[in-house]
């Protein structure tokens, strides 16, 4: 990979940085997105450089520590360094001490405490465990109240739920169920994106009727995504409820592109393995059902 020169950097942290602001936010996305295309620490470490620069605005300084967080969250994705989630972590505290609204702040932490966890032998999870704690508390706190401090971070951790629940990594699936059921009343709660990813998780947790209400509500929001219709549907057949076959078909009918591809997955779950064509061929013949 390429490796981005330092303008290239001081470009990068170029941005008015007084507060949180909805431009803030979309600069720090931006800025991630450009994290998670960098596959090497000497390019990472490139980006590093402009920490060094003194910056006189406290603000711009607070702000400028946020991205660093994140890029020592990404450094230690790369390395698997213990120490990048460790300083990771002590950035993200100090911001959520200094700009409590910030709701990337809270992110970034719970982000660095849950990497900690993943790092730490499984024999010592079980012994906290075991003596009544929970490992991710902190993580789950700080996410939750990230959601609770700007509903708008919803998106961002609707998006990690859904991935945990496509990977099953049980650890994340374990703080995605705690996150998504403590902010259920909140109004990032309420938001079609973690309906819609509480669904998912308290149906990959076996709550099934917890998954259906959920559900429910997100497709009184939603009512013809298709996505939303093909996880209330699984999440009634594996209730043992056969209403799953209308929006298991509405679905399929309004499908296109990503939620198509979960379609097929779907039948391929419930069919032995046949050629590409036969496939194909299924999904069309479902298709003139759910028409009909």
């Amino acid at each position: 990979m390429k490796p981005l020169h330092a303008a290239h950097c001081l470009l990068l942290v170029a941005y008015p940085l007084a507060a949180q602001s909805p431009g803030d936010r979309q600069a720090l996305v931006a800025f991630r997105d450009t994290l998670y295309r960098i596959g090497t620490a000497d390019s990472l470490d490139v980006l590093a450089l402009p920490k060094m620069i003194r910056v006189a605005d406290t603000s711009r300084a607070a702000f400028q520590q946020l991205r660093h967080g994140f890029l020592m969250l990404r450094h230690a994705d790369v390395t698997g360094d213990f120490v990048d989630l460790q300083l990771a972590a002590d950035e993200f505290d100090q911001l959520t001490d200094q700009h409590p609204d910030w709701p990337y702040a809270w992110f970034g932490h719970g982000l660095a405490e849950l990497g900690i966890v993943e790092g730490q032998l499984e024999f010592v999870l079980d012994v906290q465990r075991a003596l009544g704690k929970d490992p991710l508390k902190l993580a789950k706190a700080a996410i939750g109240h990230g959601l609770k401090v700007d509903s708008l971070l919803a998106g961002e951790v609707a998006a990690m739920i859904m991935t945990a629940v496509r990977q099953q990594h049980a650890l994340r699936l374990d703080l995605s169920l705690g996150v998504a059921r403590t902010t259920a009343a909140t109004p990032a709660g309420r938001s079609p994106a973690m309906l819609l990813a509480r669904g998912m998780v308290e149906r990959a947790a076996g709550s099934l009727d917890s998954a259906l209400k959920a559900l429910s509500a997100y497709r009184q929001l939603q009512p013809d995504e298709p996505l939303g219709l093909l996880e209330s549907a699984t999440a009634l057949f594996q209730a043992g409820k056969f209403d799953g076959v209308t929006p298991w078909y509405r679905g399929l009918l309004l499908a296109n592109g990503a939620s198509l591809a979960r379609y097929r997955d779907d039948l391929a779950t419930l069919a032995p393995p046949v050629a590409a064509e036969s496939k194909a061929a299924s999904i069309e013949s479902g298709m003139r059902v759910a028409r009909s």
